[in-house]
């Protein structure tokens, strides 16, 4: 019995000397550290708000300048001539970017308060400006679609103008080659050629009909050039009305969504 308590005892007391001995061989490890801490740059709550506040002016002066760049636009209107409209759909809506970066700028707020009457009649004024700008949007997609439409008329129309008179003009000479005798095909000949140099007519018939061969094929070219060009023309058309009239359809949208998202500006204890 006597053994076993004396083993007993020597098991209990080693976890202690282990300790022990572990906390003598351990190393120091609360060092001085030599390095110098680098300086760190508080940013308090007033940079917080004078950072807004550059936001706030940037705003105000981008939405100043989008006015005036909206007025040299506008200004002189010409409602009734559908080229401007179609022209002026398209520049409102390329310059669609800055007056949203403006009003996004505009309301950037913090937590806090706004306790001055003109800010806060001035927020809720352009709050309403965004929804009727939206609205403007929207209403101009029908006569930016509209003017497409009479646009493409028009420019065939003018087309077939210029071409109806090319082919008076081929039909005359047609009619003139056809009824001129050797003396006249001469001169019609001395007339058409810059130089002044009149060709040798062996055969008469012949070179009308070479003539008559030539200005045929002049007609068909004239023609085909004519129907390239309102191919062209109208490809043109479509691309920029499918751009722009969605482009103020995204406008419209965004414009509106902005209005709604400012309701804490035209309400009060907005949560």
């Amino acid at each position: 019995m006597n053994e076993q308590n004396q083993l007993n005892q020597e098991t209990e007391q080693s976890p202690q000397a282990l300790a022990a001995g572990k906390t003598k061989t351990s190393p120091k490890k609360n060092q001085p550290n030599s390095r110098k801490k680098k300086q760190a740059l508080l940013i308090s709550e007033i940079v917080t708000q004078r950072s807004a506040s550059i936001m706030h002016l940037v705003g105000y002066g981008l939405l100043l300048l989008s006015l005036f760049d909206f007025v040299q636009i506008i200004f002189p209107p010409q409602l009734k001539n559908p080229v401007w409209e179609f022209q002026t759909i398209g520049q409102l809506v390329e310059r669609v970017p800055v007056p949203l970066l403006a009003l996004l700028f505009i309301f950037y707020r913090i937590s806090g308060e706004i306790i001055e009457k003109k800010q806060i009649y001035l927020l809720r004024f352009l709050s309403l400006i965004s929804l009727l700008i939206g609205i403007l949007y929207l209403l101009i997609i029908p006569l930016g679609i509209g003017n497409t439409f009479r646009i493409n008329r028009a420019n065939n129309r003018q087309i077939d103008n210029r071409l109806s008179q090319q082919n008076q003009q081929i039909e005359q000479l047609q009619t003139q080659i056809e009824g001129a005798n050797d003396a006249q095909l001469q001169n019609f000949i001395a007339s058409l050629n810059q130089q002044g140099a009149t060709p040798q007519i062996d055969n008469t018939e012949e070179f009308k009909q070479q003539l008559l061969t030539q200005l045929e094929n002049n007609q068909k070219s004239l023609e085909q050039q004519g129907q390239n060009t309102k191919k062209n023309q109208k490809l043109a058309l479509i691309k920029n009305s499918v751009k722009w009239n969605l482009g103020a359809l995204v406008s419209g949208f965004l414009f509106i969504w902005m209005w709604h998202l400012t309701r804490w500006v035209r309400v009060r204890n907005y949560e």
